[in-house]
């Protein structure tokens, strides 16, 4: 999309010869909860405050607060969450009325989110003569809002505004004489319309986050590839973030290759990668099965600490922390075969449970065959904006001074990534650098009259990603023991 005014940022390939951190470790899911905010996303910190603000698990709220559950067990640190609900939701709330005879509507009480989580909550009213205290009780008893010397429906309004879990609205022009009818009265009438939530209703709420968790993953805990993975993969374009997929809870070998073969014809497959199978959590004397998206996140987090987003959050230090299984095993053989195709293996026979690979589901394998080379370019297009947007409105001047100070934030962005051999340095055969793995231009052959002439900069960046290891061959010989070595 075309940018008239602020930071453009695109990428692309080439073929043949060619000092501030990203959130990169934040993951992003979206689904149904117990409770929270709707119409926007919460950044979540623990596992604790997850549960203070999605509420606890449910049948229905099972697969986000499981995946919550392990990506913070795990080691995450940052989880972005959209709250779906569908259509028709409506928040729970109760009258409250005159103490009159005619019992005459004076305020609403009302949960400022959608959701049955409040129904059976109460209002308490107590006092006289004018003079009141409003508490909110939740269904335990306990006082989850409360607000004292209330003499005025307008100042019970205004207080209530500052919370911004509750709305009190006036119903009637304030009276001359402040009455309140005193006692407990149930909130009712909360919904979720959960039977009417769709694809296109998750793909709402997770547009409602904006542009918070660029650079990170994004996840929808129990919709499977099949049903979720072309719109997800697209948003993942569309917002700088890799999707993280997966199959049905007992997808076989088999089955999961054949996904993967659809969705590689079907999705932008450089923004996704598919991981199988499922993983086993404790759950009291025994353990339950999860879709694998948090255990994937929480190691990806913890691979990208201080950063590092250009690490492979695969292999050995990967190594399960909760998780304690997988729903089959994983051997090197199946490996071997998920591999093939380019799906992520969750391996766990005869050793510890861990994550594979990193592949994405993309058919061009040269450039875009792991997750890590969109994961590099999410955050460097995100690096580039923040450090580049004080520049925005800057005098262009003749003598290059604002070219060179562009120039310079650019490469103080790549050098360290560099120097941490996130890119690939090459050295001729008398081991003189040709280059630092990156290459950098903001001069007059890309900056010419015409484009100056538009109030327009441009700047040509080229990187070079490091490989991986992903396999070391190594040939034993046997030698004749009447042969020296």
């Amino acid at each position: 999309m075309a940018r008239n005014i602020g930071v453009n940022l695109t990428s692309s390939t080439q073929s043949g010869p060619t000092n501030i951190s990203a959130p990169a470790g934040i993951l992003h899911i979206a689904g149904a909860t117990q409770a929270g905010p709707t119409g926007r996303a919460e950044h979540i910190r623990s596992f604790a405050n997850y549960q203070d603000v999605y509420g606890a698990r449910t049948a229905y709220s099972a697969d986000m607060f499981d995946t919550a559950r392990v990506f913070f067990q795990e080691g995450g640190a940052d989880l972005l969450v959209s709250r779906v609900v569908g259509p028709a939701a409506t928040p729970a709330a109760v009258e409250l009325t005159t103490a009159s005879e005619d019992l005459t509507p004076l305020v609403r009480v009302e949960a400022a989110f959608a959701g049955g989580f409040a129904n059976g909550y109460q209002v308490q009213v107590e006092g006289t003569d004018g003079a009141y205290t409003v508490r909110i009780l939740d269904t335990t008893g306990e006082v989850v809002a409360s607000w004292s010397r209330i003499t005025s429906v307008a100042q019970l309004v205004e207080r209530a505004g500052y919370t911004g879990a509750w709305t009190i609205q006036s119903l009637t022009e304030e009276p001359e004489n402040f009455n309140l009818a005193t006692g407990t009265f149930d909130l009712a009438g909360g919904a979720d319309d959960r039977e009417n939530i769709t694809v296109a209703s998750i793909m709402e709420a997770l547009d409602d986050a904006g542009t918070s968790g660029e650079g990170g993953a994004v996840a929808v805990p129990g919709y499977p590839a099949d049903v979720i993975g072309g719109e997800l993969a697209t948003y993942a374009q569309e917002h700088r973030k890799i999707a993280l997929l997966a199959g049905e809870r007992d997808a076989t070998v088999g089955e999961i290759e054949t996904l993967s073969a659809e969705l590689q014809a079907t999705l932008p497959g450089e923004y996704a990668g598919l991981f199988y199978p499922w993983v086993r959590i404790p759950d009291g004397n025994s353990t339950r099965l999860i879709s694998p998206e948090g255990y994937v996140a929480a190691v990806r987090a913890r691979a990208f600490q201080g950063g590092e987003f250009w690490t492979t959050p695969a292999g050995l230090p990967a190594r399960a922390r909760y998780v304690t299984g997988t729903a089959t095993p994983i051997t090197s053989d199946v490996l071997d075969r998920l591999d093939d195709a380019f799906v992520n293996g969750i391996e766990s026979a005869g050793g510890p449970v861990f994550l594979n690979n990193w592949s994405s589901l993309s058919a061009d394998r040269e450039n875009w065959g792991l997750l890590k080379s969109r994961d590099i370019i999410n955050n460097l297009k995100r690096l580039f904006q923040s450090v580049l947007q004080q520049y925005i409105w800057r005098t262009i001047d003749g003598n290059g001074i604002l070219l060179g100070q562009i120039e310079s934030e650019i490469e103080g962005v790549l050098a360290p990534i560099a120097d941490a051999g996130g890119l690939y340095a090459e050295q001729d055969s008398a081991g003189e650098l040709l280059h630092p793995g990156y290459r950098v231009n903001v001069d007059a052959t890309n900056n010419t009259t015409t484009t100056l002439s538009r109030n327009e900069l441009y700047a040509d960046v080229a990187v070079k990603l490091s490989p991986v290891a992903k396999l070391i061959n190594v040939e034993i010989t046997k030698v004749p023991l009447a042969a020296s070595l």
